[in-house]
């Protein structure tokens, strides 16, 4: 359940930069303060940030089919094991200065022209009881950073 928009849970300003080759983004966080910043439900005690990165291959049109194809064959996308998860941060918690989080494509993977990076960051809240577990409802947002 991601029905709030980012921008209504998240008031912390931050910066988003991808690579050169397109195979990273970072995410910063200017001058983090969770009491002050963070809008978490009602339920939640923790939060931790998510910042994703994936390709996927590029349609091309094929006119001898008059239908589209994928330009590299079958999909690649890599979202599992390409996601940076934050550490689990109390919602009451007071200044944390500047964070920044870094998820990357492998350095092994052919990155070409025609396919297209896609890159997410999302707040996820939590609720303490003998360890912190992902709240079933209501439970955090994510802004889509755009496809490059």
């Amino acid at each position: 359940y991601y029905y709030k928009p980012f921008s209504d849970i998240m008031k912390c300003s931050y910066t988003v930069e991808t690579a050169p080759d397109r195979k990273s983004v970072s995410v910063n966080l200017a001058n983090l303060t969770p009491c002050d910043q963070i809008k978490p439900p009602g339920t939640a005690t923790h939060f931790q940030f998510f910042l994703s990165i994936g390709v996927v291959c590029d349609m091309v049109f094929s006119p001898e089919y008059c239908d589209f194809k994928l330009a590299y064959g079958p999909p690649q996308f890599y979202g599992k094991g390409r996601e940076i998860e934050s550490e689990w941060i109390p919602v009451d918690a007071q200044a944390m200065g500047d964070i920044t989080l870094t998820a990357a494509i492998p350095d092994a993977f052919n990155l070409k022209e025609d396919m297209t990076v896609l890159r997410m960051f999302g707040i996820v809240f939590g609720r303490m009881t003998s360890r912190v577990d992902p709240i079933a409802k209501d439970r955090g947002s994510c802004e889509f950073l755009g496809a490059i």
